[in-house]
């Protein structure tokens, strides 16, 4: 499991934020794991995103990982 928090302290709610924070994330896994496109391969991951995270630019960010995500 991994986790990352983007509060510290105070809620930033921007697409850019949220693309670092969830790289970041991927940045953990073993290289093993993805295609020669960076998309996970043969690998289900979930990330889930309250509200401040559902920007298109995010989703999308998410996407080109080849995760599956949900948002609150």
């Amino acid at each position: 499991m991994l986790a990352c928090s983007l509060r510290p302290g105070k809620p930033d709610r921007t697409a850019p934020r949220t693309t670092s924070a969830s790289s970041t994330a991927a940045a953990q896994l073993p290289e093993s794991l993805f295609n020669d496109t960076g998309a996970l391969a043969r690998e289900k991951i979930l990330v889930h995103n309250d509200s401040a995270g559902a920007s298109r630019r995010s989703l999308w960010h998410l996407h080109s990982f080849g995760v599956q995500f949900s948002t609150s």
